[in-house]
């Protein structure tokens, strides 16, 4: 079983499993479009062979597939998303985050997973029960879309 922790902060998603890896990138999401190519062939930094300038990854959840840019990747694009408001769960762009998250930590392993999370203290009482459900119910495949790409199915 992996076990992850992850903190979707306002700027920052920070994650660190059980091994002790662990993996930092800005809250930015944004649904992909077509690339030129070039640009997934420079990089700056890499954790597990993914490189955390540009992640570009495709979650398939049930029957649906969507393509996103996370982090940095995001940032540059014409509509990032930062911004959580103040309900986390009902945003869209957790699942991209968490998923990039996670999938970077599992390193493409498809035992069961364990995922630890907080919330703001402010949130905590109105949302824990919403944040639990959203964790547990999460049954995805997240496949990264770049050179040596990772795949992860989680369960």
């Amino acid at each position: 079983m992996s076990i992850i922790s992850v903190d979707l902060g306002y700027r920052y998603v920070k994650a660190i499993n059980k091994d002790f890896k662990k993996v930092l990138f800005p809250s930015f999401v944004s649904k992909a479009v077509s690339q030129n190519i070039e640009s997934y062939f420079t990089s700056r930094s890499t954790v597990q062979e993914i490189d955390l300038d540009k992640l570009h990854i495709n979650i398939k959840e049930y029957d649906k597939d969507e393509e996103y840019y996370v982090g940095e990747m995001a940032a540059g694009t014409k509509r990032p998303i930062l911004s959580f408001g103040e309900n986390k769960i009902k945003n869209n762009i957790t699942k991209a985050l968490v998923a990039a998250a996670t999938g970077i930590l599992t390193k493409g392993n498809e035992e069961s997973l364990h995922v630890s999370a907080g919330l703001p203290l402010m949130q905590f009482a109105s949302q824990e029960k919403e944040l639990y459900e959203f964790l547990r119910d999460l049954n995805l495949t997240v496949e990264f879309l770049q050179p040596k790409g990772v795949k992860m199915r989680r369960k």
